[in-house]
């Protein structure tokens, strides 16, 4: 997030990596936290007030901006091996190979740990992470036009042993890096695909046009402890975390593995298996013209103009365990949320540098057509809506000084 952003994950953030909008799904699921592997990551730009209006959906707390690696126009290899503490090994591996009129790039990497935390009753079970992440980027340049052709493909693979199971107090100061046997089988398995073809090139009045058709594709499957199930007026974790005492003792003791199912009456813990499938694709073009004079004053354009669509697609299941001597038994799977929503966009949005002495003007200008469709996968009930957004901005930079500038915008 950014700060004096609503506290919802990326509702109110956009993100984009090389000017292409690289969150799951931007429009049907903006919460949906993403961020690219940093490790592949070469610079990050945060835009925010007016800077952000050029930029769609969803940008009130701003846009973030990641760029991957630039072609350094050499042929090299490089690789890094970094071992440390809990098994952590990191492999990476980097090969670029240039000549007159192709340039390749390729990233791979190996990130693994077994993590720092200790589960209770499995010591040996891993509480870290594997990683694999791999970047494609190739380009041409053509001769008979002024102009390149570019290939970018990418995969990301993840699996990370975490939980949103905290600790009592109590525990937490005694024994900071434990966890309960409820979290044993937490477990976030992660798939991301990326491809895209560009086209760059320059008009004979040198505009330059940025065109980009992008698809991606994420699987995430969150599977983590959720709640007491079995039961009637149950406590929830967070209560049995904050007062483990009294009524809520047994759950706190289930918690831990210190007591079975059949103590309780056969009390369950639920697991939520949040199985969800994004998809974002589109074709977009961004448009930059040259810096035009015209009465002493310096003039310059930046248009964008993008087709869009994407969509979640939620398949939450739950898993009920029986704590048995000190074992996680599943006895039942039943379903949760089974749903889709997708979204289609058009977007277009205008950007004007106006330079005159010692003043910066900067006038902004966005339109959003979208429209939304949400259907029930379980009764097949569809709704539809439809929204369309205009949002101006204008801001002006005044160099009063060669060491000094105020700025404002609305």
């Amino acid at each position: 997030g950014i700060r004096a952003t609503p506290p919802h994950r990326s509702r109110k953030i956009t993100f984009y990596e090389d000017n292409v909008l690289i969150g799951p799904a931007p429009y049907s699921a903006p919460a949906a936290y993403y961020v690219p592997h940093l490790n592949r990551i070469e610079s990050v730009e945060i835009f925010k007030g007016l800077s952000s209006v050029f930029w769609s959906p969803n940008n009130i707390g701003g846009s973030i901006h990641y760029t991957t690696p630039h072609f350094s126009n050499t042929n090299q290899v490089t690789s890094l091996w970094q071992m440390g503490s809990f098994q952590t090994n990191r492999i990476q591996l980097r090969k670029e190979k240039c000549n007159q009129t192709t340039h390749s790039l390729v990233t791979a990497e190996y990130f693994h740990t077994k993590g720092f935390k200790t589960i209770d009753f499995n010591p040996n079970q891993s509480t870290g992470f594997d990683k694999i992440d791999f970047l494609l980027k190739h380009k041409w340049r053509l001769d008979f036009w002024p102009s390149e052709i570019q290939i970018k493909l990418g995969y990301h693979n993840e699996i990370s042993h975490e939980t949103y199971l905290g600790l009592t107090i109590d525990d937490f100061k005694h024994s900071p890096w434990r966890r309960y046997l409820a979290s044993l089988n937490d477990t976030m398995m992660y798939n991301h695909w990326l491809a895209q073809i560009g086209f760059l090139y320059l008009t004979s009045n040198r505009w330059q046009h940025d065109i980009r058709l992008y698809h991606h594709q994420l699987h995430r499957n969150w599977l983590r402890f959720n709640n007491f199930s079995n039961g009637v007026n149950l406590p929830s974790a967070y209560e049995v975390l904050k007062n483990p005492t009294g009524f809520n003792e047994p759950f706190f003791n289930l918690l831990r593995g210190d007591s079975d199912s059949v103590d309780l009456g056969n009390i369950f813990l639920a697991r939520a298996n949040n199985n969800r499938y994004f998809l974002s694709q589109g074709v977009q073009n961004i448009i930059t013209s040259p810096l035009y004079e015209l009465w002493d004053q310096q003039f310059k354009l930046k248009i964008l103009a993008r087709l869009h669509q994407d969509q979640i697609e939620r398949r939450h299941t739950f898993t009920d365990f029986e704590v048995n001597n000190k074992n996680l038994l599943p006895i039942r799977q039943y379903n949760g949320v089974q749903n889709q929503d997708q979204s289609f966009a058009r977007s277009l949005a205008a950007e004007i540098e106006h330079l005159y002495k010692n003043f910066a003007f900067f006038y902004s200008l966005r339109t959003d057509h979208v429209s939304y469709r949400s259907m029930s996968l379980t009764n097949q009930n569809l709704n539809t809506r439809n929204e369309q957004v205009i949002i101006p901005g204008i801001g002006i930079l005044w160099n009063f000084h060669s060491n000094a500038a105020i700025f404002g915008s609305i």
